[in-house]
């Protein structure tokens, strides 16, 4: 019960995701309250900027850590109030009717995205590694924006490839809680399967990129295809649907 309630699920088996859904509900509740008793915006976003550093140095200053995944919610608040920020953004000055903005915003975004998380060390929220601060916020942000923008580029495209691409942003958007509670035990059973593969995985393993590329689209396809049973079966109650 320990590990259950304060320590963030570390040491329980297959229970990776349970941290995440205390976090998202703390951090949910943290946020309705700021919006609706700080009415100033720049006040309201300096609280969030102040919650957010201190989940942030928490592990940093101490091994002490916040029952419930409590400092994880103190990040999400951020992660909440920039996406709060960039829908109204989105709203106010409609990037959609931007198609070239767009591809300019997903190659930059996505090329300094993909440069900087490899440039980060590890990240774990869970246990409260976020390696360099800045570049956590950075990778966040900008794999955020820069799968939004794909996503409103690809709905402006009516050819077979760009709908089905699409369509499938969507559904992981609809159905996250799927792929949160399904990720971890796909991932490493993906991982274990191609590690053991040993004529495969003595070429791929070579630098790491091309395994991680081959892990995770596998595990993105068993992920949709379990996403899919699950929706057609209508038992999303074993996600907490």
């Amino acid at each position: 019960m320990i590990h259950l309630v304060w320590d963030n699920t570390n040491s329980l088996p297959v229970s990776g995701a349970l941290w995440f859904l205390t976090a998202l509900f703390i951090a949910e509740v943290i946020y309705f309250v700021l919006n609706k008793y700080i009415k100033n915006e720049k006040i309201r976003t300096a609280f969030i900027l102040a919650i957010c550093l201190a989940g942030n140095n928490v592990s940093k200053m101490s091994e002490f850590r916040l029952p419930f995944a409590m400092d994880a919610a103190f990040v999400g608040v951020g992660l909440f109030h920039i996406g709060y920020l960039t829908r109204r953004c989105k709203d106010k000055y409609h990037i959609e009717r931007f198609r070239g903005i767009c591809i300019l915003l997903i190659t930059v975004l996505g090329i300094m995205t993909y440069l900087s998380i490899f440039r980060n060390g590890i990240i774990n929220m869970r246990i409260g590694l976020y390696s360099n601060i800045f570049l956590f916020w950075f990778n966040s942000v900008g794999a955020c924006w820069t799968g939004l923008f794909l996503a409103i580029l690809l709905s402006k495209y009516k050819n077979k490839f760009a709908l089905m691409v699409n369509s499938g942003l969507q559904r992981m958007g609809r159905n996250s809680m799927t792929y949160l509670c399904m990720n971890q035990l796909v991932i490493s059973e993906v991982w274990n399967a191609v590690i053991s593969w040993e004529e495969v995985a003595d070429y791929i393993v070579v630098g790491g990129l091309l395994f991680s590329i081959v892990v995770f689209s596998f595990s993105m396809i068993v992920l949709f295809l379990g996403d899919v049973v699950i929706s057609k079966m209508d038992v999303k109650f074993i996600v907490g649907q």
